[in-house]
């Protein structure tokens, strides 16, 4: 690649209630490709046009009221991969969820941007869901990774890979984000061939968080947890030259419960 590719990554909870929060962090920030989660928007209500008159280009998919996935790009993608060319399954009520979009850039990158199924409790319906989701997302994995693609995977996974990533292990221990069966399912995706490159740059620094519950001021406090994550592929691991977690827009006026993540390849 010839200049830097700069692939941020953040669930939004909602594209027009943080409209104002994104064009304002894009400003401020040299990104190349914003990956966003939780848009909850259906694509005829996507506010495209304020992206458009700053010259971004704008690819989405989407749902009215929950879930959704978008890219804003400096430069148009050379493809587009939507909702139904990944294999999902449908959820509880036989719908086929908003939770993924693919694109290539210029630099025949593959970007995956995904918004993993929360699965609510250990005991619930939806976290069968949510192990059945991951299963299906490792096996379109395992059928597209290739030695040679230039593979990033970002966006809301739903699971912190470790207690490292954990603010209180204790208080979240036998809870939904942190179980065995999920971590397990993550370490799948891993094993095909793909690296967590916070950890891989700094693989022991402590309280590097991207959620932070709106509750019981979780934010001041700093307890929080790293779900927000952004896998390379072997071949794209050694281009990894940074990943920052941007705490500030968390702490703007009527923020996201999630900030941003960059990851910077050169």
């Amino acid at each position: 690649m010839q200049s830097e590719l700069v692939v941020a990554s953040w669930n939004v909870n909602s594209i027009r209630s943080r409209l104002a929060h994104v064009l304002r962090w894009l400003e401020n920030n040299n990104v190349s490709v914003l990956a966003l989660q939780e848009t909850k928007v259906i694509d005829e209500l996507f506010p495209s046009e304020a992206f458009i008159k700053n010259n971004w280009h704008v690819s989405f998919c989407g749902q009215k009221s929950y879930n959704g996935v978008a890219f804003i790009t400096r430069e148009p993608p050379i493809s587009v991969s939507r909702l139904t060319d990944f294999g999902f399954p449908t959820n509880l009520k036989g719908d086929l969820e908003a939770r993924a979009i693919e694109i290539t850039t210029s630099q025949q990158v593959s970007i995956l941007n995904i918004y993993a199924v929360n699965g609510e409790a250990l005991d619930s319906p939806k976290f069968n869901y949510k192990l059945s989701w991951f299963s299906a997302l490792k096996n379109y994995l395992a059928r597209t990774n290739a030695p040679s693609k230039k593979y990033l995977i970002v966006g809301d996974f739903n699971i912190a890979p470790s207690d490292l990533d954990v603010y209180d292990k204790e208080i979240w221990k036998n809870r939904v984000h942190v179980s065995t069966e999920e971590r397990s399912a993550l370490a799948e995706i891993i094993e095909i061939g793909f690296h967590d490159t916070f950890r891989h740059l700094y693989p022991n620094q402590e309280q590097s968080y991207t959620w932070w519950d709106y509750r019981t001021f979780a934010f001041d406090k700093n307890h929080g947890l790293r779900i927000d994550l952004s896998l390379a592929s072997q071949s794209l691991l050694a281009k990894i030259k940074d990943v920052s977690i941007d705490k500030a827009p968390r702490a703007w006026e009527k923020a996201s419960d999630h900030t941003p993540l960059v990851t910077t390849i050169g």
